[in-house]
């Protein structure tokens, strides 16, 4: 591995500064119902990797510790995770913001196992909070 610090201190590149944590941006998996060549995460109906719902469980522990104001949800399609709805709702009921990217090619496909389906925006491929879509048993 090569020595990259003493190339960062000889540098008179202005310093970066951390501020708060806004955003927080969670992966639920590469599962998709597209295999489309652009996909940054080769995600696709064969890939098995989800986030499971105890991992889901860190995320809201973590949410309600942080102080973080918005839930970036993606994947693959990540409202094909079995925990995408409860993951929602729970961040609905804290009160935070929440984007989701997803392709938008069947806005109804959700885990069946989801009791309740969220709602959200689509704007192409991204929804959010404020979006009359049916997912997550909210009617448009």
């Amino acid at each position: 591995m090569h020595a990259t610090l003493p190339l960062l201190k000889a540098t008179d590149f202005p310093p970066i500064r951390r501020r708060v944590v806004e955003t927080l941006q969670v992966n639920l998996g590469y599962k998709c119902n597209q295999s489309c060549v652009h996909c940054h995460v080769n995600a696709g109906p064969t890939r098995t990797e989800m986030m499971d719902g105890e991992t889901v469980q860190d995320v809201i522990a973590f949410l309600k510790a942080s102080g973080v104001t918005t839930l970036d949800i993606t994947g693959g399609a990540p409202e094909l995770n079995p925990s995408f709805c409860f993951l929602v709702e729970r961040a609905r009921q804290l009160g935070m913001s929440r984007t989701t990217f997803r392709n938008a090619s069947d806005p109804i496909e959700v885990p069946p196992k989801s009791p309740r389906r969220p709602r959200g925006t689509v704007a192409g491929p991204i929804f959010d909070e404020a979006d009359p879509m049916p997912l997550c048993g909210h009617p448009r």
